[in-house]
């Protein structure tokens, strides 16, 4: 019985024991538990751990973060549909917004005239490339309407009148920055019609360098009121007339100037449009006009000579070539005398033997001592530009063997800006 009984105490010893361990080794566990980080959580603490950081309970196995600040309870229990459209609704906005604007932008919304608080408005016309596209896709033209809104109602303008007004403004956009019309264009309207045979007639004399045609011809007073009355009923025009407006009031102002300023004033223009060659032949009938108008202020005598001998080229069939001449004799003349080259054959200033001849060499020579000093140079300058141009003229007239456009209208530009500081600025040949 002894023994037995020592044997039950050494199995109670021996399961005490192991409770004791078991219960260590849970606490260990706990204890690990809140140690090592690394270990999941429970779901306690997940449920703890998401409603720390979200403020309210998921609905989510996973806690989501946003970048806003922090949210209240229940705001997702309590939120509502979103108002924020999908990508499929989105698009379909922007599509109904891009052919809105299609829209808009075949039929104008016009603003009322600040001058005026009457109904005028300033019609809008498209480009012609879109109003033929219009017109085919119209059957029955004749009866046809372009629609342009008002603030107060709609304006229907016949399509066929439409059509013209936009055949007439390309016309005017180009004209400005060519001088070169269509010949073949054809207007129902009478008005266009005239106004482009005025256009044809002014380019046809422009690009032929005949200026003396504007001095006799009415033509520039006839197109300036024509160009004011086509503005003042069609003031859609406006836009594109009133820059021809200006060219033709300047060219008013410069045929009424002294003939190198008037030359001068073409030359310009011509350059500015790329029309080199006409630029060119210009400027080298220009630079005489210069010495020839400054050579009538030397002496009576002088002037007296020079004007006889225009009088007799006027009196010639062969006026152009006669006129072509004396500048060139009036060209060689101050080049021959006043160049850095003193090899050069002293030439007449009359291209045939004229009493005036030693008149204004004289009077010229005289000039350049007494300003031996201060313009000398100024002399020099332009003989230099005499031979400039020369060479230029000849390169373009034997079919411009050495440069190209770019370059040639770039040495234009310097002789021009030469030519105004040297003649125009000052007048260096002026006896003052």
């Amino acid at each position: 019985m002894e023994n037995l009984q020592h044997i039950l105490d050494r199995m109670k010893d021996s399961d005490g024991d192991k409770r004791e361990r078991t219960s260590q080794k849970k606490t260990q566990l706990k204890k690990i538990n809140h140690i090592d980080k690394s270990l999941p959580f429970s779901d306690e603490e997940m449920q703890k751990l998401e409603y720390e950081m979200l403020g309210c309970d998921s609905k989510y196995k996973e806690p989501i973060f946003k970048d806003t600040k922090e949210m209240q309870p229940n705001v997702y229990e309590n939120k509502k549909v979103s108002d924020t459209p999908s990508k499929e609704t989105l698009y379909l906005l922007k599509e109904i917004q891009k052919n809105i604007s299609n829209i808009n932008d075949k039929i104008f919304i016009n603003q009322q005239l600040q001058e005026t608080k009457s109904s005028n408005f300033i019609e809008s016309i498209q480009p012609i490339e879109l109003v033929k596209l219009m017109i085919n896709q119209v059957d029955n033209k004749d009866e046809a309407y372009y629609q342009i809104q008002t603030e107060d109602d709609v304006k229907l303008i016949p399509l066929k009148e439409y059509y013209d007004i936009s055949q007439f403004i390309n016309m005017l956009e180009q004209y400005q920055y060519s001088f070169i019309v269509d010949k073949k264009l054809n207007y129902e309207n009478v008005i266009f019609k005239n106004y482009k045979d005025k256009l044809i007639i002014i380019s046809q004399n422009l690009l032929a360098n005949s200026f003396k045609f504007f001095e006799k011809s009415t033509i520039i007073d006839e197109i300036l009121i024509d160009t004011q009355n086509i503005i003042s009923t069609l003031p859609s025009t406006r836009i594109y007339l009133e820059p021809l407006m200006a060219i033709f009031k300047e060219m008013r102002i410069a045929l009424d100037s002294l003939e190198y300023k008037k030359q001068f004033f073409f030359a310009k223009l011509l350059n500015d449009r790329d029309l080199i060659l006409n630029a060119i032949l210009t400027i080298n009938e220009m630079l005489s006009e210069y010495i020839i108008d400054s050579s009538r202020e030397l002496s009576q005598y002088a002037e007296q000579r020079i004007q006889n001998h225009i009088d007799n080229i006027t009196l010639t069939q062969t006026t152009r070539k006669a006129y072509y001449k004396f500048y060139k004799s009036s060209r060689d003349f101050f080049r021959s005398n006043f160049s850095k080259d003193e090899t050069l054959d002293k030439l007449p200033f009359f291209p045939k033997q004229d009493n005036g001849n030693e008149e204004i060499k004289n009077k010229m020579n005289r000039l350049y001592r007494s300003n031996k000093m201060n313009k000398s140079h100024y002399f020099i300058q332009y003989t230099e530009l005499i031979e400039k141009v020369r060479a230029i003229r000849n390169d373009l007239a034997h079919g411009n063997i050495s440069k190209i456009h770019n370059d040639i209208s770039k040495d234009i530009d310097e002789i021009l800006i030469d030519f105004q500081y040297l003649a125009i600025d000052k007048d260096f040949l002026s006896n003052i």
